[in-house]
């Protein structure tokens, strides 16, 4: 895959900043989150995929560990991002902000 990235990976990339100025302003808080939010999945599938096991390491190694995930265009991080533990960490309106700008943005790149 090249590091083109498509509209819905352009919107998670956003919304992934976001959830990185959240971490950079109460880094416990936000991993808190994702956290309880891998627990809560990990109980839900009543095992411990892959993406999720990589996800608890990640949030285990800290902040800049999570910020390499969240800066990233490779594919990986791209993958990792389409599932990631951060629900609720932004509200509702931070997340339509963000949306409503991307597709500003992509309608502006279509005609460019």
């Amino acid at each position: 895959m090249s590091n083109t990235l498509t509209k819905h990976d352009r919107l998670s990339l956003a919304l992934h900043q976001a959830v990185k100025e959240a971490l950079a302003n109460n880094p416990e808080q936000v991993i808190n989150k994702g956290q309880k939010n891998l627990e809560r999945w990990a109980e839900k599938f009543g095992y411990l995929p892959g993406w999720l096991i990589e996800w608890q390491s990640i949030l285990t190694d800290g902040v800049s560990a999570i910020n390499r995930v969240l800066d990233s265009t490779d594919e990986h991080s791209t993958l990792l991002r389409s599932s990631s533990p951060f629900a609720g960490v932004l509200s509702n309106k931070e997340r339509m902000r963000i949306i409503h700008e991307q597709e500003r943005q992509d309608t502006h790149r279509s005609r460019g």
